[in-house]
Formats: structure tokens, C-alpha cells, sequence
């Protein structure tokens, strides 16, 4: 599996995938952490392959992470490898990817517009299995009194 590696604001942040993005992570300290700690997210998911460092692999999702990470507004419009989720967090992330920038949604809404109205909870849960943050601003879902769930 390809990965890739920028440094940010906010440290070094890293992507791995294929033909889309399967992972994202930022804020480590080192590149090595990055990589370690993109190895153990997809592991979590049960893809085993060994990370190899590939720079062509979406410099511009990098980039963009980067200015983000300065305080720039990004439109984050990178394909997200969906095969990693089941069909229900599918449906959630694909939601919550398609929340404007400086808008929320509560968990609540988002159970609704994918048709489940009962299901905060497990949207909640779907949330919390997001491979790909900032990609798919999960950060954007709050709980009903607009506080973090």
C-alpha cells in the first residue's frame, strides 16, 4: 500500500492508500510515528500490506492538509477508498463529507439523512471508525446541544 508524507503545523501528517485515500493521520512528532501510526489504523481494519513510501501518492491531498493545518480554508475533494467500511458507515462518512465548511450537523441529523432517524448512536460509532479526518470532517457532527460526542 502506498504512503506518503508532509510536514505540518500541526507535525507530520501522512496519507496511505491504493487508488484513493484509506487513511489519514497528523500531529506526530516524527515521520516514522506517522507511519506507525497509519500501520496500526489500517491493521485495525485487518489490511496487513506493508506501508511503502511513494511520493507521486496524492501530493496534493498533503498540500491541502498543510494549508488547512495554516489556517487556510480547504475544500477537501480527494476520493476515500469506501470498501473499508461497512454499507451503514458508508452512508454516515459520505454525510458527513458533504457538510459545508463552518457548518455542523448533529448526530441526529445525520442518522436522518441516511434514512435510519433512531440511529444517533450508532452514527456516533460509525463517526468514530473515520480513517480519513479531515477528509471527512467528523469534527463537523456534534451532539445535540452542539457540545462534541
Amino acid at each position: 500500500m502506498n504512503c506518503n508524507f508532509i510536514l505540518t503545523e500541526w507535525g507530520w501528517t501522512g496519507i496511505a492508500g491504493r487508488e484513493a485515500i484509506s487513511a489519514l493521520v497528523f500531529g506526530h512528532s516524527t515521520q516514522a510515528e506517522a507511519q506507525a501510526s497509519l500501520s496500526k489504523a489500517l491493521k485495525d481494519r485487518g489490511i496487513y500490506e506493508p506501508l511503502e513510501k511513494n511520493e507521486a501518492f496524492f501530493p496534493e491531498a498533503l498540500r491541502a492538509c498543510q494549508a488547512y493545518f495554516r489556517g487556510q480554508r480547504v475544500e477537501f475533494t480527494f476520493p476515500v477508498e469506501w470498501s473499508l467500511y461497512t454499507p451503514f458507515q458508508a452512508r454516515v462518512l459520505e454525510a458527513t463529507k458533504s457538510i459545508p465548511y463552518g457548518q455542523t450537523r448533529t448526530y441526529a441529523q445525520i442518522a436522518a439523512a441516511v434514512g435510519r432517524p433512531q440511529a444517533f448512536r450508532a452514527v456516533g460509532g460509525a463517526e468514530a471508525k473515520n480513517l480519513t479526518p479531515i477528509i471527512i470532517p467528523c469534527h463537523r457532527v456534534v451532539a445535540a446541544r452542539g457540545g462534541l460526542g
